[in-house]
Order: structure tokens, then C-alpha cells, then sequence
């Protein structure tokens, strides 16, 4: 089910319950994105660090948070292409 982008409830639980004590780095790492969205949206993620991100790879729920996370913090990029 990972394939076609589709997590079970019981996975997406798991996952959110064990982010809470990992670091950013562990988050943008994890294989479920909704995990890797969190640590983009979480303040301990920086700006510097947000110019840095490479999106263009990333699952489509990465890369909207990534967009607007870069609006919120008044930082510019390259128009969005792949949403």
C-alpha cells in the first residue's frame, strides 16, 4: 500500500506517536511523509535550512507545506511546478 501512497491508520498512529521524541533530522529522513511535512513545519527547522531544502523529490503533501511554510516565513522560490 506504500506504493500508491496509501498508509494505514494504524502506520500514520505509530508514526506520529514515535516523531514526538525524534529529532528534525530523524523526521525528514522517515519514510511516511506525513512525518516529513511535520519536521518542515516544525520551528525547530529553520530558515536557513528551509533555503536549502531540496522539494522537487518530495511527496505532494511535502511539498505544499514546504510552500507554505516559505510564504509564511516571507521567503521566495521558484514558482511550484509540480502541484
Amino acid at each position: 500500500m506504500n506504493a500508491s501512497g496509501l498508509f494505514l491508520l494504524e502506520d500514520i498512529n505509530r508514526d506520529l506517536f514515535d516523531s514526538l521524541n525524534q529529532t528534525v533530522e530523524q523526521m525528514l529522513t522517515h519514510k511516511n511523509p506525513l512525518i516529513r511535512a511535520l519536521a518542515l513545519a516544525d520551528y525547530r527547522y529553520g530558515k536557513r535550512r528551509l533555503l536549502s531544502f531540496q522539494v522537487a523529490d518530495e511527496h505532494p503533501l511535502v511539498q505544499i507545506v514546504f510552500y507554505l511554510r516559505c510564504d509564511i516565513e516571507g521567503i521566495k522560490y521558484q514558482s511550484p511546478t509540480c502541484i
